[in-house]
């Protein structure tokens, strides 16, 4: 079956003058008369009209006059009830949506891209013509409803597929709901075919069907039909052009390299070279940029189409190759998930939308390390009877952890997964603090964030799924699975944001490869020690709720530095209502390895930090603590300093007093009042030298636009 379908403009009157009017009247016309005569012809009207269900049929009609009429008379006719049919897509449907502007005076709209029909025709072999007329029993009116049938569909499937890729709420389009005019061309044609005409307005839903890619969504809904009615048509037209395109390209390529080659077993050899680099490089866990570089590197450069199709294009070879010229199994999937990701992150850029894919994957795997970390230890010490549980236990974990690094889990019974990263709602709105913005689980590289692989992990069965759908519907609006972005209302103040929680683990590593650090773990013990080998932390594990932990008296600051990183790590996995208190054990008089960790609490951007408490006797009256804390903050408003000085000057009209500046100081509950005016101070300083330089500079591109307009007045010289 050979599928034809575009898109012609909304227009019907034949009467009028100009582009694209009278579309309609003039395809009826064009499929009910005698090419030569242009009178009604009986062999080619095999009509019948279903748009407006409260008009007669023009087919019936023309069957019992249609031979009486002259040309000018039918035309007359056609004209007169398309128009009628016309006036009923736009009352019942245009004029209910938003493409009611498109109309002009008319009531009819000559410009395709703004408002449109459906034209098209199926055409069967003759080898499917039989299938369909074995099938109904030699009888011809039989056949012809089974064409008529997988013509409607066609485009109930059609109407679907735009559905899905929208996010389109409402039920499904049956067949039977389709509304359109069909004439059938069958005795003396080669291949026997259905002309089809319909608008482009969903019946059910009465939305506006127009795909973001039109000819793709017509091949893929091409594909479901030849699959649905595989008994009676023939398998792979629907992937025809584009197969022999991908195989002519494959085939252009081996003759080129045949030219450049001594023999076949060299040729095989560098084409299985091309397809190993390109899925070495595209199934890596590097982020898309870094793909791009290493293939241009190597003279390859991808382009991605709007449609998300890839071209592949090689350094002074001049032939496109394509996905389906590869033979590659594994190279396939890899070039479809970069064309996404590609796509993905360009619209993210329009839209402000600064946190690649990337740094998200990080983020999530980093997550689900430290969960699955501890489910092992868990299930190496509970009977086999209690392991679903702790998985189930084990999946609320990585959902709650997901979530306090910026991240909210959904994951419905189809085993779908996307990730919803939070951001601040900078709109104005007192409802909605925080916006969601979706990132499908097919973005990332790795196969661990797949919706079957989690669901799968955490052994979660349908009844999991449905109460983790429940607890979500509770935060986010029921939009959530239908729309990019959703606005809703939740308590942040004790979590990250996706580019934080990126920052402190870059951070944090950053900290273990400065020092060398390696941990060694036993079964209740772990102990880290540095470069020399010399241990820093050691942390005995008493009970469910207690440890021990031992500092490195002679290393500190940097025995602080690593414990506060793992107690932080630590803290993401708590609920709510829980934190890690540090006190000194009972017989320990030592008390600086504890003031060097509470000044790295103190002074930590990440927002977990808050739920690590460092508490000994006289801690408040310590003079100690106090001088390294004005010490320290002496550092830390240096560090301020240089940072203002850095990136204000960049671009001053849009620099912004963040974490950079120290405003996460300015309520800090362990500062001092006095310590805390030291913040605000130095903030208002920074403040006033802005406003000031913004003024010197905003003066000076008034000088230059003032001398510029004199010396236009004043003319040439």
């Amino acid at each position: 079956m050979i599928l034809k379908m575009k898109k012609v403009a909304f227009s019907c009157d034949k009467k009028r003058r100009g582009k694209n009017t009278g579309c309609l009247t003039n395809h009826i016309i064009y499929l009910i008369t005698d090419k030569k005569t242009k009178r009604h012809s009986p062999k080619r009207c095999d009509l019948s009209f279903s748009l407006n269900p409260n008009q007669p049929d023009l087919g019936a009609l023309l069957t019992h006059k249609g031979a009486s009429l002259s040309q000018p008379e039918l035309s007359i006719l056609v004209n007169t009830y398309c128009l009628q049919q016309h006036q009923y897509i736009a009352q019942h449907y245009v004029k209910n949506s938003r493409k009611a502007k498109q109309l002009d005076d008319h009531q009819e709209c000559l410009d395709p891209q703004k408002l449109f029909n459906y034209q098209g025709s199926l055409s069967f072999t003759q080898a499917e013509y039989q299938k369909l007329l074995k099938a109904s029993d030699g009888d011809e009116v039989k056949a012809k409803s089974m064409m008529e049938n997988i013509t409607r569909h066609y485009l109930a499937s059609y109407y679907n597929q735009i559905k899905k890729e929208q996010k389109i709420k409402g039920k499904k389009t049956k067949p039977a709901d389709i509304e359109l005019a069909l004439n059938f061309h069958i005795e003396g044609e080669a291949n026997p075919h259905i002309h089809f005409y319909t608008h482009a307005f969903c019946p059910t839903t009465k939305r506006y069907m127009n795909p973001r890619y039109f000819s793709e969504t017509k091949q893929k809904v091409h594909k479901q039909i030849e699959r649905q009615f595989s008994q009676y048509l023939e398998q792979g037209v629907a992937n025809g052009q584009q197969n022999n395109q991908a195989k002519s390209a494959r085939r252009e390529y081996l003759i080129y390299l045949l030219d450049h080659c001594q023999n076949w077993l060299e040729v095989r050899n560098s084409f299985r070279d091309l397809e190993g680099l390109l899925s070495e490089v595209l199934s890596s866990d590097d982020p898309l940029h870094a793909k791009i570089a290493e293939l241009q590197k190597n003279g390859i450069s991808l382009k991605v189409k709007p449609n998300q199709h890839i071209e592949i294009l090689l350094k002074d070879v001049p032939i496109t190759l394509t996905v389906d010229t590869f033979i590659n199994r594994r190279l396939k999937p890899s070039l479809k998930r970069f064309a996404k990701q590609y796509s993905f992150e360009q619209q993210s850029q329009r839209y402000g939308n600064t946190t690649p894919v990337a740094k998200m994957e990080t983020v999530l795997l980093n997550n689900l390390n430290a969960v699955n970390k501890a489910l092992s230890k868990d299930l190496g010490q509970i009977p086999p009877s209690e392991h679903k549980e702790a998985k189930n236990r084990a999946f609320k974990t990585f959902y709650e952890r997901c979530l306090a690094t910026g991240v909210l889990v959904n994951l419905n019974k189809q085993h779908h997964l996307s990730f919803h990263k939070l951001d601040e709602n900078k709109q104005v709105s007192k409802q909605n603090n925080l916006k969601a913005t979706k990132y499908n689980a097919s973005l990332f590289n790795s196969p661990e964030l797949s919706g079957k692989a989690i669901a799968q992990h955490f052994d979660l069965d349908l009844v999991d799924i449905r109460q983790h759908q429940s607890e979500l519907m509770e935060l986010m609006p029921r939009t959530v699975n239908y729309r990019k972005v959703v606005f809703f209302s939740l308590d942040n103040k004790q979590r990250n944001h996706v580019y934080q929680e990126y920052f402190h683990l870059k951070r944090y590593q950053s900290i273990f490869d400065c020092y060398g650090l390696e941990v060694f773990e036993e079964k209740d013990k772990t102990t880290v020690f540095n470069r020399k080998g010399e241990s820093l932390i050691q942390i005995r594990q008493i009970d469910e709720n207690y440890s021990r932990i031992t500092m490195n008296t002679l290393h500190a600051p940097s025995a602080a530095k690593v414990l506060h990183s793992m107690l932080v790590r630590e803290a993401k996995s708590l609920p709510d209502d829980q934190a890690i208190f540090i006190r000194p054990a009972k017989y320990s008089f030592g008390r600086q390895h504890l003031r060097y960790l509470h000044l790295e609490i103190m002074f930590s951007t990440d927002k977990h930090s808050q739920r690590i408490v460092v508490d000994y006797n006289g801690m408040s009256n310590d003079k100690k603590l106090q001088r390294m804390i004005d010490a320290k903050l002496d550092q830390e408003l240096a560090r301020f300093e240089k940072n203002f000085v850095k990136y204000s000057k960049k671009n001053p009209d849009k620099y912004q007093f963040g974490q950079a500046a120290g405003t996460h100081l300015l309520e800090s509950e362990h500062l001092t009042q006095a310590q805390r005016e030291r913040v605000k101070k130095q903030i208002e300083s920074q403040k006033q030298r802005l406003k000031q330089d913004t003024a010197n500079t905003s003066k000076i591109e008034d000088q230059a636009v003032a001398q510029t307009k004199k010396r236009k007045l004043r003319g040439p010289s």
